[in-house]
């Protein structure tokens, strides 16, 4: 089993064979924006390898500055017949060695609190006790983007952000990913969109 950053040959082949898969349709950003936030050195993916095999695969946004990177977790499964193995466990506990030069790094969660019935609430609890059991912390901030709430959580890599500078963190990576157009479709947040 091995750790590596993907190409975009294999974050395409990620993409068409394993992504859509994992998440539904209207969860995915188009592989051509993908490619270009790549290319732009705004993102970037890793995979777990096991005989030659993508097993499990994550995500990140990254905005950088000299000090560092602040990532937000973008996409974050395992393939089909990969799962319940620990690997996702495994995977989290290398991000802060994996990761260059991390400042912080958040993930978005869709808020229990706002499933449709109780099914998808169950759903929705069990990924985020996933995050809290290995490690990541419940920041209690929620944001709404494209009509979906979200909770913010985060790994701690130093102290603990307060929650407008996660708020802030969290903008600022769909501002930098997002078209203009698209970002203001999407954030209607009271002093984001001036």
């Amino acid at each position: 089993m091995f750790l590596k950053e993907m190409t975009i040959e294999e974050v395409r082949d990620m993409y068409e064979n394993y992504l859509t898969e994992a998440f539904p349709a209207d969860e995915l950003r188009p592989l051509s924006m993908i490619e270009q936030a790549i290319r732009e050195n705004r993102y970037v993916c890793y995979g777990y390898y096991e005989d030659g095999q993508l097993c499990t695969y994550t995500s990140f946004m990254y905005l950088e500055s000299e000090e560092g990177r602040d990532y937000l977790g973008d996409y974050f499964a395992s393939r089909k017949d990969a799962r319940n193995r620990g690997l996702g466990a495994k995977f989290l506990a290398e991000y802060p060695t994996t990761l260059k030069k991390p400042l912080s790094i958040i993930f978005e969660i869709e808020n229990p609190d706002f499933a449709k019935d109780e099914e998808e609430r169950a759903l929705r609890e069990r990924r985020r006790q996933f995050y809290l059991r290995n490690g990541i912390v419940d920041t209690g901030v929620n944001i709404e983007l494209a009509g979906v709430e979200y909770r913010i959580m985060e790994m701690l890599v130093g102290k603990p952000h307060t929650p407008d500078e996660i708020r802030d963190l969290y903008i600022r990576q769909y501002h930098a990913m997002l078209p203009p157009d698209l970002f203001k479709r999407f954030f209607h947040l009271e002093g984001v969109n001036e």
